[in-house]
């Protein structure tokens, strides 16, 4: 009979466990259903994350590791964990943009878990009550839900939601060391490494946040005479990684100090780019914040508010955490020169989870909050059909007058604020059937095996998206592996590189078969319009072009549609 009453006592508690899993795998499975497949992959997710993976799943199902660990390797320009998770996961299934895709819709449900969890740890150290931290949880997990950015970039393959999902699980495994156990250090540094090695930039200010955690930690034990402890639990968190940086960096096995001169010259690169952009005004970026990251500004306020409830707090365990991981990365994104929407996805689970707490916490300290919390979260979840996004467009100063351009910034209102299926996919790659007819032009053309080049490449069609394309399409797997990851083009920057005939030449015979376009850029920039000279002076040079393999449309934003014809040139026999 115990046994029975204990059985009958623990079945609400797991059930209750359950619920955020279930709300997770509800989350997913709408995505899943309801995702757009109207436009490919861009040149960010084909060239730097899926071609690397690709690579790695077909030399994995061959059983051949030194090849899967050299496209580990080349991941340069943005680190090697997002590509290595879907090479595993294509190694089981061939590469498949499909599978590519679902991967991260799963990563944001985990994501969504662990923002629960993080909220519920965050709230116990800090010493919240513990009902107002159960709800402050079910309130992170809703917000990550009622992201549209976040669920518009799951369904991508660039970095944003992976490192997301890492750097909420890192600040977990962070939360959850104590001096009873010693390798839950241990842990905390392998996830640390795992966001820096997700992407570097947001691993670094990640790593700001717990330094500055582990400095008032420290200062802490020192004033409680414990501070001999720290240079141990130091030591704990910094060894993994401090060897995988060495690894990658120093000594990059199986390759040698060549190799780790180019892994440190690109990240060195990565870090000193983008300095010169042009910057994103105060009010373009606050209309990401409301109305991109947010369903709607009025969920924007309540962040807000919440953060400012979280202050009381700040200076406790958890919630100290909490607002350095959310702050300090809110700080540098509003203030860096380059700024992109889905810069804002990673971090925003943090500042998330302190809000909710602040909020929780303001709710259930007075008799004002606990009559009043319902009410705001009534007026936060009400529906007005995107009348508070546009008036915080005309507040900022974003919407136009009158004319076609209000009309364009209205209809990107109303996809910004699209949760489920309708929305278009945020990549610069072609529309589906668009990108389709071109490879299938492309792969009826060239032979299986032959060598395949592109004289002007573009942003929208990528030499991994050929390549991939192919391959798809009866290609051969040897050519893939032995081409796929070598330059097809002659420059992808818009600025003439110079070359000679002799110089075009010896380029061009390193090909079977040259595919071009006209206009040379299917995004028609003026920048890459000397790709034309290269294409006459080829022909010149004794290639012939064949008749058009194709004319297509391609959408623009506005406008009409851009017309591009497709050509093929081989060597005069």
């Amino acid at each position: 009979m115990p046994r029975m009453n204990g059985a009958s006592e623990d079945s609400p508690a797991r059930a209750a466990r359950a619920l955020p899993w279930v709300a997770a795998a509800a989350w997913v499975s709408w995505q899943l259903m309801t995702a757009a497949e109207d436009v490919t992959w861009g040149w960010d997710e084909s060239q730097h994350v899926q071609l690397p993976a690709a690579r790695m799943a077909l030399y994995l199902q061959a059983g051949e590791l030194e090849g899967a660990l050299d496209a580990l390797h080349s991941c340069t320009q943005y680190p090697f964990v997002w590509p290595t998770l879907l090479g595993l996961a294509q190694a089981l299934t061939g590469p498949s943009e499909v599978i590519a895709r679902m991967m991260g819709v799963f990563l944001w449900g985990l994501t969504m878990l662990g923002s629960y969890k993080l909220t519920l740890a965050a709230g116990t150290r800090a010493g919240l009550e513990e009902r107002a931290v159960g709800w402050a949880a079910w309130g992170t997990l809703a917000l990550c839900a009622a992201s549209p950015l976040a669920g518009a970039y799951a369904g991508t393959l660039f970095h944003a939601v992976p490192t997301a999902c890492a750097v909420v699980w890192a600040l977990v495994a962070w939360l959850r060391r104590d001096d009873e156990h010693p390798r839950r250090d241990l842990l905390a540094g392998c996830a640390f490494a795992c966001v820096f090695f997700t992407k570097f930039n947001y691993g670094l200010l990640l790593g700001a946040a717990l330094a500055c955690d582990l400095a008032l930690e420290w200062l802490q034990a020192l004033r409680a005479g414990a501070g001999g402890v720290m240079p141990r639990r130091l030591a704990r968190l910094a060894a993994a990684p401090l060897v995988s940086c060495l690894w990658w960096f120093f000594l990059p096995l199986p390759g040698g100090a060549e190799l780790a001169v180019v892994h440190r010259e690109a990240f060195l690169g990565f870090l000193a780019g983008n300095l010169e952009t042009v910057y994103l005004s105060p009010a373009r970026r606050l209309v990401e914040w409301g109305a991109g990251l947010h369903l709607q500004p009025r969920l924007l306020l309540f962040v807000i508010f919440g953060a400012l409830c979280s202050l009381g707090t700040i200076g406790r365990p958890g919630a100290r955490l909490l607002g350095a991981a959310a702050l300090i990365p809110a700080a540098v994104l509003w203030s860096h020169p380059f700024h992109l929407d889905r810069f804002l996805v990673p971090f925003a689970p943090a500042l998330w989870c302190l809000a909710a707490l602040g909020f929780g916490s303001w709710a259930s300290s007075s008799r004002v909050g606990r009559r009043a919390a319902p009410w705001v979260l009534l007026v936060c979840a009400v529906p007005l059909g995107g009348l508070d996004s546009r008036a915080m467009t005309e507040v900022a100063g974003v919407m136009p007058a009158d004319g076609p351009g209000r009309a364009y910034v209205q209809s990107e209102l109303e996809r910004l604020s699209r949760l489920g299926g309708g929305r278009r996919r945020p990549t610069a790659g072609l529309a589906t059937e668009t990108a389709a007819a071109i490879l299938d032009a492309c792969a009826e053309e060239a032979q299986p095996s032959e060598r395949v080049g592109w004289l002007g490449v573009s942003s929208e069609l990528s030499p991994a998206t050929l390549h991939l394309g192919l391959l798809e399409r009866g290609g051969e797997r040897e050519r893939f592996l032995r081409d796929a990851h070598r330059d097809v083009d002659i420059t992808f920057l818009g600025e003439d590189p110079g070359w000679t005939d002799e110089a075009l030449a010896a380029w061009a015979r390193d090909f079977d078969v040259l595919f071009m376009t006209d206009p040379p850029d299917l995004g028609a920039r003026p920048a890459r319009a000397f790709m034309r000279g290269y294409q006459e002076r080829l022909l010149a040079l004794g290639w012939r072009a064949s008749d058009a393999l194709g004319i297509y449309e391609l959408q623009t934003p506005a406008g009409e549609p851009r017309v591009v014809q497709l050509y093929a040139c081989r060597p005069t026999p």
